[in-house]
Order: structure tokens, then C-alpha cells, then sequence
């Protein structure tokens, strides 16, 4: 039993399709990236993580 042979043209547009959903993969990880560290920004602003220490003197 082999298998019939692979139509170029399918395999094609079954890569052009792949390559579009590998796209917009990434693109929605970038997107969802960006509000996640705008968030956590938000977030430690709010809690006063980002003000500055004061010094302290070490003898």
C-alpha cells in the first residue's frame, strides 16, 4: 500500500496557511506581551516599587 504522491500545489497552500496562523501567533503574543508589561508596571507604580531607596550608610 503506498501512498498516493503529495499535489504541490495543496502542500503550497497549506504552507501559506501555516504561515499565517505562525503570524498571527506571534503578533497576538506581542500584543498580549505589551498590555502584560504595561500592567505589571501599573502594578508596581502602585505599590511604590519603582520610587527610589534612600541610601543607606554602611560603616
Amino acid at each position: 500500500m503506498s501512498s498516493p504522491p503529495p499535489d504541490p500545489k495543496r502542500a503550497q497552500e497549506r504552507t501559506q496557511k501555516l504561515k499565517r496562523i505562525f503570524l498571527g501567533l506571534i503578533l497576538i503574543g506581542l500584543i498580549a506581551g505589551g498590555f502584560l508589561a504595561f500592567g505589571v508596571v501599573k502594578v508596581m507604580q502602585r505599590f511604590g516599587l519603582t520610587d527610589n531607596q534612600p541610601q543607606i550608610e554602611q560603616r
